[in-house]
C-alpha cells in the first residue's frame, strides 16, 4: 500500500515538473515575442522617419528646380525679349523720321535740277538770302565777287545742290542700315522666343515628374504656390507669341513698302482718315506712322497683359 502511494507521488512529482518547465518555455516564448515586436516598430518608425526626411529633402529641392527655371524664363524675357521689342520700336521710329525727311529733300533736289527759282522781290528783304539759288543768281553773285562788287559770301542760298544730295544720300543709306538692324532685330527676337519655349517644354516636363512623384497632401503651401508657375509661364510665353507674330506683321509691312514713292509725299486710298484705311492702302510714310503708334506694349491693339507681366516680374525681384 506504501508501495503504491510512494510511485503516485513520484509520478505526481514528475507531471508537475513537466508542467513547470512546459510553462516556463511558453513564458519565454512570449517575452521574446514582445521584445521582437518592439524593436520592429522602432525599426518601422526609424524607417518611416527616414522616409519622410527624404520626401520632405525631395520636395525642397524640386521646388528650388521649379523657381530655377522660372527665373532664368523671366530673366530671358526681361533682359532679352522686351529689350530686343524696345530696340525695334527705337529703329521703327528713327525709320520713320528718315521717311518724313526723305519727300522734302527730294523736292529741293529736283528744284535744283529741274526748276529755276526766281527769287521774289520780297523775299528776305535785307539779307539776300534764300533757302536754294538758282544757277543764274550764282552765277552773277560769282562774277561780282570776282569784279570785287559782291559780299565776300559764298553765294546767295543757303544750301546747294551737293547740300541737299549728301543729305538725300545719306538718309538713304541710314534708312537701308535701319531697315537691316530691323530684320536682325527680329531674327534675334524669334531666337529668343524659341528658348522661351524649350524652358517651357522643361518646366512642363518638370510638373509632370512632380504629379508623379507627390501626393498633393504631403505638400506644403510653399510648394503648391512654386507649381503653380508652370501655369504662368504658359500664360506668358501665350501673349508674347500673339504679341511676336503681331510685330512680325507689322515689320512685314515696313519692310515691303519700300517703292518709288518712297520719296514723295503722296497718300493713297479714298481720302479717309489713315486710321481706318488698310496696310495695302498706306504709304510708306503711313505704314511706319501706324506702326509707331501700335508698336507700345500698352497700345490698345498689344497682346501683353501689362498686368500679368508686372506681376511676373515682382515674383523674380522677390
Amino acid at each position: 500500500m506504501s508501495g503504491v502511494t510512494t510511485g503516485d507521488s513520484d509520478e505526481a512529482m514528475r507531471l508537475a515538473f513537466e508542467q513547470y518547465m512546459m510553462g516556463g518555455s511558453r513564458a519565454s516564448t512570449a517575452a521574446t515575442t514582445i521584445v521582437n515586436e518592439a524593436e520592429e516598430e522602432e525599426r518601422m518608425a526609424k524607417e518611416e522617419e527616414a522616409r519622410k526626411m527624404k520626401l520632405q529633402a525631395e520636395i525642397r529641392k524640386a521646388e528650388k528646380i521649379y523657381w530655377h527655371i522660372f527665373k532664368r524664363f523671366i530673366n530671358r524675357v526681361k533682359d532679352e525679349w522686351l529689350d530686343i521689342d524696345d530696340q525695334g520700336y527705337q529703329v521703327v521710329k528713327s525709320i520713320a523720321g528718315i521717311r518724313k525727311r526723305l519727300p522734302s529733300e527730294h523736292k529741293l533736289l529736283r528744284q535744283f535740277r529741274d526748276v529755276v527759282v526766281q527769287k521774289k522781290d520780297w523775299a528776305c528783304h535785307g539779307t539776300r538770302q534764300v533757302l536754294i539759288a538758282s544757277k543764274g543768281e550764282e552765277e552773277e553773285e560769282e562774277e561780282d565777287y570776282e569784279r570785287g562788287k559782291g559780299a565776300a559770301a559764298p553765294g546767295l542760298g543757303l544750301l546747294s545742290e551737293e547740300d541737299v544730295e549728301l543729305a538725300l544720300s545719306h538718309d538713304l543709306m541710314q534708312h537701308e542700315k535701319m531697315m537691316s538692324g530691323l530684320r536682325s532685330l527680329f531674327a534675334q527676337l524669334s531666337e529668343c522666343h524659341e528658348a522661351l519655349f524649350r524652358m517651357l517644354d522643361e518646366m512642363t516636363q518638370h510638373h509632370l515628374e512632380c504629379s508623379e512623384s507627390f501626393h498633393w497632401d504631403d505638400l506644403p503651401p510653399s510648394f503648391r504656390r512654386a507649381s503653380s508657375l508652370e501655369g504662368l509661364m504658359g500664360d506668358l510665353l501665350a501673349m508674347f507669341s500673339l504679341e511676336l507674330y503681331r510685330k512680325q506683321c507689322m515689320v512685314h509691312q515696313v519692310l515691303d513698302r519700300v517703292q518709288d514713292d518712297l520719296l514723295r509725299n503722296t497718300k493713297k486710298g479714298g481720302g479717309g482718315r489713315e486710321d481706318d484705311s488698310e496696310w495695302e492702302d498706306l504709304t510708306p510714310q503711313g505704314v511706319v506712322d501706324r506702326c509707331c503708334r501700335l508698336w507700345p506694349k500698352d497700345c490698345s491693339e498689344s497682346s501683353i497683359e501689362i498686368g500679368t507681366l508686372e506681376n511676373a516680374l515682382n515674383l523674380f525681384q522677390g
